[in-house]
C-alpha cells in the first residue's frame, strides 16, 4: 500500500496548486515593473504656466496680465485644406519675431511649433508643415516669453481672434 501511494503522489513542481500559488506575486511584480516603466517614461501632457505652492498647484496668470496692459490682439484666419494661416497683429508693442505653438491637448510629441515673422503692418502669413489635426489650443509668444495669447481651434474656426486670458 505504501508504494501505490507514492507512485500516485507527483514531484511538487508538476502539480497545479504550488504554479497557482506562485502566479499570485510574479504578477504582482511583473505588473508592478509596467507601472514603474510607465510613470519613468510618461510624458508631460500640461503645456501651460502652473507653479506648486505647498500642496496647492496655482496657474500664474503673469504673462497673461502683461499681454491685457499691453492691449495685446491676433486675428488668425486659417485655411487647413491650403495649409496656410494669416494673422493680423495689434497692441502696444510691435515684435520682430513670434512664436505660434500648435499644442496638441493629449500627445504633446504632435505640437508644432513655428516662428511668425510680420511685416510693418503687423500682418502675418504662416505656411503649415503638415496637416493640422484638430482640435488643438494656440499659443503666440514674443521670443523672451514675457506675455502670452492663446485660444482654441477647432472643427467649426475658420477665423479665431486671440486675446489674453481673463481669470
Amino acid at each position: 500500500m505504501n508504494k501505490e501511494m507514492n507512485a500516485e503522489i507527483k514531484p511538487w513542481y508538476k502539480q497545479f496548486w504550488p504554479w497557482f500559488i506562485i502566479s499570485i506575486p510574479a504578477t504582482s511584480v511583473v505588473l508592478g515593473i509596467i507601472m514603474i516603466n510607465l510613470a519613468i517614461n510618461t510624458d508631460d501632457v500640461v503645456l501651460d504656466d502652473y507653479n506648486k505652492m505647498g500642496k496647492a498647484i496655482v496657474r500664474d496668470t503673469t504673462r497673461d496680465d502683461k499681454a491685457a496692459l499691453l492691449e495685446l490682439k491676433m486675428e488668425i484666419s486659417f485655411d487647413i485644406s491650403q495649409q496656410k494661416v494669416t494673422a493680423q497683429f495689434s497692441g502696444k508693442v510691435k515684435p520682430e519675431l513670434l512664436f505660434v505653438t500648435f499644442i496638441h491637448p493629449i500627445n504633446n510629441r504632435k505640437d508644432i511649433q513655428l516662428p511668425l515673422s510680420c511685416d510693418e503692418s503687423m500682418s502675418c502669413i504662416l505656411a503649415l508643415p503638415e496637416q493640422l489635426s484638430v482640435p488643438r489650443n494656440i499659443l503666440v509668444e514674443p521670443v523672451d516669453k514675457s506675455w502670452r495669447l492663446t485660444g482654441k481651434l477647432n472643427n467649426e474656426v475658420q477665423t479665431l481672434s486671440l486675446i489674453p486670458k481673463s481669470h
